[in-house]
């Protein structure tokens, strides 16, 4: 599989919907979007969504993706393509969002705009779109985690998905203009979330990240937290890793297959894969 990636936005006539590997944010089959160079889009044409169906035989849902780039960059490759192999091997179709970056002092904004655009029309259309509604899921990388969190804040008791993946997420800690409120806080009715960080990132987005994850709890919702020893910032998925991110798509697997009725974190979770 190769990240598919268009020049010109231009509407694709002659594919069924069902069938379209690429469709704008109004639901159309395009041939459109963002030139990737190398692993990187660094161009923003306009949002489109990529998507990928899972060739196992039982697929379990859909996972709207949202790869990192601090809003200036999306990581297509580690953050992008090798997620999306990964979840569909699990059975999940994946729906990958190319949102607004790059995009002025709005782009936060046209970034939400975009992912609440996109979760509903795949909710809406996931027939028409070939894609599979079992489960729901939304996960993002760095900036794409903080989107993920900030879209989940903004989507009513009714929309909110099965499931929240945010890794390493960034900017968790940013508070309400002169006061100490944060900015993203969980639903006020969450489901399911897990989050993963590095015990040396950026030590204010892994203290957020925790304490999104308790506020989460207390809100009602199950939350796995899940910290790595000297992990770092943005290794994705890779086909080869270091030792230290070596575990965790078998952390992110066990969540998304067991559907637990308790939380788990680090310290107490057994490794399916060595039992």
């Amino acid at each position: 599989m190769s990240v598919i990636s268009y020049e010109s936005q231009e509407e694709v006539r002659d594919v069924s919907l069902a069938n379209a590997d690429c469709v704008s944010l109004d639901g159309k089959p395009v041939l459109a979007g963002n030139q990737v160079d190398g692993n990187l889009v660094k161009v923003f044409t306009a949002p489109v969504l990529l998507l990928f169906r899972s060739p196992v035989k039982l697929v379990r849902g859909t996972v709207l993706l949202f790869p990192g780039g601090a809003y200036s960059i999306l990581e297509m490759q580690k953050e992008g393509e090798n997620t999306v192999r990964f979840l569909n091997q699990q059975g999940f179709d994946v729906a990958l969002l190319e949102y607004h970056i790059a995009s002025g002092l709005r782009t936060r904004e046209l970034a939400l705009a975009d992912a609440l655009t996109a979760f509903r029309l795949l909710k809406a259309n996931a027939r028409a779109l070939g894609i599979r509604d079992g489960s729901w899921g939304i996960m993002g990388y760095s900036a794409g985690g903080h989107l993920a969190a900030r879209t989940v804040q903004n989507l009513a008791t009714n929309e909110q998905p099965d499931n929240l993946i945010l890794v390493y997420p960034a900017y968790l800690e940013e508070t309400l203009s002169e006061s100490v409120a944060s900015r993203v806080e969980p639903p006020l009715s969450p489901n399911r979330l897990f989050v993963l960080a590095s015990s040396n990132d950026n030590s204010q987005w892994v203290g957020s990240s925790q304490q999104y994850s308790e506020k989460w709890r207390k809100h009602g919702g199950l939350a796995h937290f899940h910290l790595l020893a000297d992990a770092g910032h943005g290794f994705g998925m890779e086909a080869e890793c270091a030792a230290s991110t070596q575990q965790w798509p078998e952390l992110l697997k066990f969540f998304l297959l067991s559907g637990s009725s308790a939380a788990t974190t680090s310290s107490n979770y057994t490794n399916p894969a060595t039992q």
